[in-house]
């Protein structure tokens, strides 16, 4: 599957902006797809191309990011997470997987906590409350330090700023809020992740019931960008399932 040549452009106009989405029309299941904090639909490039071709799929810029607006917001996880809302009832989806990717694993949990999917792959998902608070004590120039790195990869640095002065006190993952997931639950984790260590894959997996947790011991923050092939099978082993 080649993200150039199989996908076609579609825009939603969401309360907040325009969101970009790529659509890969297959017979098979739906995926929705969400990329990380300063990511975009390219993110998936190499995870494509190991997807069957039946796939439907969903590639979702975020606002701020990729070819979606960036409005004058507070981007914080809520925003995101309503937004997404509104894409799935624009297309009335039925039946659907969502995979989620550091930031984006987080607006899938918590989309999760209100609706029951076919099935949600969460890979080095942020948004735990215990990852905010250690990071925070363990460096507290780490925004400083995120937005250099990340302006490189989407250069609106108003918009990556908000997102990381964000009050999301209300939105944050826990022990409690996860046990209200009930979808089934696919945790796919970087053995390597120096960004959101293992450790945390752990509270998640054992948070959310019935979860399954596989751990890519090789594999950094990226998985589904350095080792497209194993995350593939992982993903459509899980469906099939």
């Amino acid at each position: 599957m080649d993200l150039e040549k199989d996908f076609e452009s579609g825009h939603f106009g969401s309360e907040y902006g325009k969101l970009h989405y790529a659509h890969h029309k297959g017979t098979g299941p739906t995926i929705i797809f969400l990329h990380g904090f300063a990511g975009s639909i390219k993110s998936w490039t190499r995870l494509m191309q190991h997807m069957p071709q039946e796939f439907n799929i969903y590639l979702v810029d975020l606002l701020g990011h990729g070819e979606s607006e960036a409005p004058d917001a507070d981007y914080s996880l809520e925003m995101h997470y309503k937004t997404i809302i509104g894409l799935v009832g624009s297309e009335n989806l039925k039946n659907y997987y969502m995979f989620g990717h550091s930031y984006g694993g987080w607006i899938v949990a918590r989309y999760a906590m209100e609706e029951r999917l076919s099935g949600i792959v969460l890979e080095d998902a942020a948004g735990l409350k215990e990852f905010a608070d250690d990071r925070h004590t363990e460096n507290p120039n780490y925004k400083e330090e995120m937005v250099k790195r990340a302006v490189q990869i989407n250069p609106r640095e108003s918009v990556l700023r908000k997102m990381l002065d964000a009050d999301n006190e209300d939105s944050y993952l826990t022990k409690n809020n996860l046990g209200r997931i009930e979808s089934p639950t696919l945790i796919i984790w970087g053995g390597n992740d120096t960004t959101v260590k293992t450790d945390y894959s752990k509270i998640f997996n054992k948070a959310i019931h019935g979860s399954r947790l596989v751990v890519l011991e090789s594999e950094k923050h990226t998985p589904h960008y350095s080792n497209p092939e194993a995350v593939s099978r992982l993903l459509v082993e899980f469906v099939k399932a």
